[in-house]
């Protein structure tokens, strides 16, 4: 049985741990509990091992060092996993491939511990790739906040500023037309999420995992709200050399649409 394992940052730790998965699934708690025990141990060290590296807690030198019990206390400490399942047996899978460990540490493997380190497996499995996802996007995040140009960057710094305690304010200042617009760019991208709200007004969320690095990048202080209510009766029109009337919605559908 092949497993995607697509999501792990090095390719060569990708192959092997397909590999020892595929070989995992032929084996029977019951008649191979050691076999089982010892291949679900390495291939959980093998996701957390990929995943401490790629979130700089180690090199992949550093990481070569470690054993399995040290990796999954860092790894709940930088919220890559938050469960921690595996029995003392697979904690110490290292010891099982040499019978004079084996011996002197008194491990005794059985079928309940060896079932519990396959489920254990998939455990892992499904907490680090939901990781690792999130940590992709947010590098994807980091190297487009990049590359903002003014409009962008003006808008996003919204988020610095109080919500208006007064329900009958706007929740933003005047805006540009132009400052408007370019949160349809920073929606493609990821970043924010629209939604209309009613005849004039719009709902403009971040996206949660873009709130850190915008901080860390583009405001420079804590995000303050993570939405923003806009009405486009505070917003330049198209054409209107910054009036205030309501932007030309046949002029902002051609924007759209040529994104």
């Amino acid at each position: 049985m092949s497993f995607d394992f697509s999501f792990v940052f090095d390719k060569r730790i990708m192959e092997i741990l397909e590999r020892d998965y595929a070989e995992l699934q032929q084996l029977d708690p019951q008649t191979s509990p050691k076999s089982v025990i010892v291949i679900s141990g390495g291939i959980i060290e093998g996701l957390l091992f990929d995943a401490l590296v790629a979130s700089g807690k180690w090199t992949f030198e550093e990481a070569c060092n470690n054993v399995l019990g040290y990796m999954i206390g860092q790894a709940k400490n930088k919220r890559i996993i938050t469960e921690d399942r595996l029995t003392d047996a697979t904690r110490k899978y290292r010891n099982l491939i040499h019978p004079g460990r084996e011996i002197k540490d008194n491990v005794v493997f059985e079928e309940t511990d060896a079932a519990l380190a396959k489920l254990a497996v998939d455990v892992v499995i499904r907490e680090v790739r939901n990781w690792a996802i999130s940590e992709q996007n947010q590098r994807n995040i980091r190297r487009l906040l990049t590359q903002l140009y003014q409009d962008q960057i003006e808008f996003l710094q919204l988020f610095s500023i109080d919500k208006p305690t007064d329900s009958n304010q706007y929740e933003h200042p005047f805006l540009k037309y132009s400052v408007y617009i370019s949160i349809w760019s920073l929606a493609a991208n990821g970043i924010l999420t629209v939604e209309k709200d009613g005849k004039h007004k719009e709902i403009v969320r971040l996206n949660p995992e873009a709130v850190e690095p915008i901080e860390e990048s583009v405001i420079k202080q804590r995000v303050k709200r993570n939405s923003i209510v806009l009405d486009d009766r505070n917003i330049a029109g198209s054409g209107a050399s910054g009036s205030g009337a309501p932007p030309n919605q046949r002029f902002l559908r051609k924007i759209v649409e040529g994104m």
